[in-house]
């Protein structure tokens, strides 16, 4: 049985509401079969980014070879510079070094999941429901809070655009 839940979400600082700052943050509870791959005491941890991320991994490996995180990681620290790219994917949410990396491998009806020397399978239906309802989670956080002030910055603009559109497009393949 997968777990998969966001806890203490709030934006930068921990503020309640902010429509300044575009990045959901928050802890993480993670476990396979009562094994913990992140805990909440682990940290705090840009989920808005891990969302995105794990959107992809609903679908694409993601490996150290071929990241579906690119030059980030599954559950970053940040996540707070988003811009357009011409890599795997159109969209790239730059961080910091820290995070966790966990690895994501799709075979036939399993999924493998790969943490430090700890692999699971599970089936890909509990795996993208897990997926799904964490993103439905951070999604109805946002909803809830004061909408985002549209970026300043074109690159910025142009950047959480692309985000959100991605994170529409790779949610509403699920519904």
């Amino acid at each position: 049985m997968i777990t998969l839940q966001p806890h203490d979400l709030c934006w930068t600082h921990g503020a309640a509401d902010d429509p300044q700052d575009q990045c959901a943050h928050g802890k993480v509870e993670f476990t396979i079969d009562g094994a913990a791959l992140i805990a909440p005491s682990y940290g705090e941890w840009t989920l808005s980014a891990a969302a995105l991320y794990l959107l992809r991994a609903l679908s694409d490996d993601h490996s150290r070879e071929n990241p579906v995180a690119e030059d980030n990681f599954l559950f970053p620290c940040c996540g707070f510079t988003v811009w357009l790219t011409e890599g795997r994917y159109r969209v790239m949410c730059m961080g910091c070094s820290h995070g966790i990396e966990i690895y994501i491998r799709h075979e036939s009806s399993a999924v493998h999941i790969t943490s430090g020397e700890r692999c699971f399978t599970v089936l890909s239906q509990e795996w993208h429901a897990a997926v799904i309802g964490f993103a439905d989670q951070i999604e109805s956080y946002y909803a809830r809070c004061s909408p985002k002030a549209e970026p300043d910055d074109l690159i910025d603009r142009e950047g959480w655009t692309a985000f959100w559109s991605e994170w529409r497009e790779r949610r509403g393949n699920w519904r």
